[in-house]
């Protein structure tokens, strides 16, 4: 996945937290990072709900040296177990960049966009171990 940074920064509630990303430069576009308000749930059939935004963030980091502070005014995943092991993933996420992004970056963008789930399945044992039990450990990140 094309983050250098992801960290959960403060607790603010049962399953709320202040979240901070920043993106890997990329040929041709720059870091961008985030400050969002993260909200995640897990319901009793197994469904995790996860909802994101910037807008109206009262946490604050300052803004990084080679990063664009971009805008994340929602985003937001639904993994809904399925029988025989299958999941339903649903994503929504809209993001003001802060810039205008080249025809080739968006066509690969969108090209890539359908394998975000397989990147999460190698990412989840990383995450995992980095994070052992049912919730993070906020410590690891501080």
């Amino acid at each position: 996945i094309n983050n250098d940074v992801s960290e959960y920064r403060k607790k603010v509630g049962a399953n709320a937290y202040y979240f901070y990303s920043r993106s890997k430069s990329r040929t041709g576009f720059g870091s961008r990072d985030f400050v969002v308000s993260l909200l995640y749930n897990e319901e009793e059939d197994g469904t995790l709900l996860w909802a994101s935004s910037s807008i109206g963030c009262p946490y604050t980091v300052p803004e990084q040296p080679g990063a664009t502070r971009a805008e994340l005014p929602i985003a937001g995943l639904v993994l809904k177990p399925q029988p025989g092991g299958k999941t339903y993933a649903y994503v929504v996420n809209e993001a003001d960049l802060k810039t205008s992004l080249p025809g080739y970056l968006m066509r690969q963008a969108y090209k890539d966009q359908g394998m975000q789930i397989e990147r999460v399945r190698h990412v989840l044992p990383k995450w995992k171990k980095m994070f052992p039990g049912d919730k993070p450990d906020l410590k690891a990140t501080q």
